[in-house]
């Protein structure tokens, strides 16, 4: 998962951002806090990504995952539904 960054604010909650790298860059935004529903636009986050020069503008987005980071313990992801909207 790589090293914690920073803590941003993308979608009215609050986000852990760390960077790492697998061989290519990896970035993940883990949730601060809970939550039983969500609707995000992707494009915040790769805003705040290029903004700080971490993604250059000419990359574009190839693929999309979600689900949950256990740091200690274990973890649990229930969804009834998961969709993505590309425009």
């Amino acid at each position: 998962m790589g090293t914690r960054q920073t803590t941003v604010t993308i979608g009215g909650a609050t986000w852990d951002l760390y960077r790492g790298n697998i061989g290519w860059e990896v970035y993940s935004f883990v949730r601060t806090s809970n939550t039983g529903s969500v609707n995000l636009n992707l494009r915040d986050f790769l805003n705040d990504l290029t903004s700080r020069g971490w993604l250059a503008n000419s990359k574009y987005l190839t693929s999309v995952q979600a689900g949950t980071e256990v740091f200690v313990g274990t973890g649990r992801l229930d969804t009834t539904s998961y969709s993505t909207n590309v425009s």
